[in-house]
Formats: structure tokens, sequence, C-alpha cells
């Protein structure tokens, strides 16, 4: 018998164990009571998500005020933070570790959703947003991200009335702090945070970004306004 009917015979018969084992496995999980079935396959296709999501896939956004860095973990936006300006370090090691996930450079489906949308907010064409969002940080920095979303379009709040809404007025410090964590800027719209004496304060992107999306929010109602 040549080398390669050695080769071949070898394969063949790897296959037919193969085929042998799956067939039993088939035949033994049939067996088993369609609950445990169901469990089984459950915890199967769990794990799989998990293992596809064990990465966060991060791209560049070329915004008009700087770029931003946006990530997406687990078919959610986790990421969109300025590239430049805040010290990276800080949010990486924070996503990394409670996501327990890599950065890895590629695009998905919601980095390319996110794109778009970013660049019709850019162009004055959208005000809310719609990319599922995955929030990465303590229960009260949360309950923080989740009050900005609901800071209209085109207005701002001060740290203090921030603080009054959440039922914790005497807490401004531990809010700002929240608030300047956040790492998903512009969809979580904590530029709308300003002083009491209406100064713009600090800003991951700088003073310049915040205040030029307050700018473009403003000019965009203003349009809006002028053709009604």
């Amino acid at each position: 018998m040549s080398l390669l009917q050695n080769i071949c015979f070898i394969d063949f018969k790897v296959f037919m164990e193969l085929s042998d084992w799956f067939k039993g496995f088939e035949e033994g999980i049939a067996c088993l009571p369609a609950g445990q079935r169901e469990a089984f396959f459950r915890e199967c296709g769990r794990n799989c998500v998990e293992a596809e999501s064990a990465t966060i896939m991060v791209q560049r956004y070329h915004s008009p005020c700087g770029d931003l860095l946006l990530g997406s973990f687990g078919g959610r936006l986790c990421l969109c933070d300025w590239a430049v300006e805040r010290p990276r370090d800080t949010v990486d090691r924070r996503l990394k570790k409670i996501l327990r996930a890599d950065y890895v450079e590629a695009t998905s489906d919601v980095i390319r959703e996110a794109s778009l949308q970013l660049d019709e907010y850019f162009a004055g064409q959208r005000r809310r947003f719609d990319v599922p969002l995955l929030f990465s940080g303590t229960d009260f920095q949360k309950k923080v991200w989740r009050r900005l979303l609901e800071i209209p379009y085109g207005n701002t709040v001060s740290y203090g009335d921030l603080s009054k809404s959440l039922g914790c007025p005497a807490s401004v410090r531990a809010v700002a702090n929240a608030n300047g964590a956040n790492a998903i800027s512009v969809f979580i719209p904590c530029h709308r945070v300003i002083g009491i004496d209406g100064s713009l304060t600090g800003y991951a992107g700088g003073l310049g970004a915040k205040k030029a999306l307050l700018e473009l929010e403003r000019r965009s109602l203003y349009s809006m306004n002028e053709r009604i």
C-alpha cells in the first residue's frame, strides 16, 4: 500500500470513529428527559455566545470634534470615548476587567450602526439614538448614566440639579465623578451637564468638544423651530 493510500485509510478510519462517536452522542442526548435536553442545549448556546463575546471590538470614528473610540461587546455598544483628551488606560482597564475581555481592532454591526447614527447626529439630522448600550460600572454609576439619558437634546442641567433628580442632593461630587466615568460619550450625553453658574466645567473630550456639541444641538433646535 502506498503512503497516500495509508494516509487516506487512516483519515477514513478517524472519520468513521468520529461519526460513530457523534451518532452515540446524539442517541444519548435523545434519551434525556425533555427538560434536561432543553437545559443542555441552552447551556451549549450560552457558552457559544460567551466565547464569541470574549473580545471587545473597537474602531476609531473621526468626528468634527475629535476622534472617538467605538467599542461593542455582545451585540451592544460599550464604548464611545474620546481617543486623546482623557487618559485612555483608566477606561480601558475598567472595561476589560468588568467584561473580562480584550480589545480587538475590528468592526461589528453595532459599531457600523453607531457610526451611521453619529454621522446623522453631527449633521444635525438625529436627536435621539437607538443603539443598544452596555453600561460597565457600579450600580450608582449606572443610575447616574440612566438619568443622563433623560436630559433632552439641546438642554443642560447643573450637577446640583442632577443630584437632586437622583434623590441625593448632598452627593454632588459623587454624581460628578460618575458623570466623568461615562465611557459612552455622546450616546449618554454627559456633555449636557454644566456648572451651576453656567460654566462648562470639565469634559473627557475637552472643553472645546463640549462647547461644540452643545452649540450643534442648539443650532439644530433653532433650525427646527425656524421651519415650524
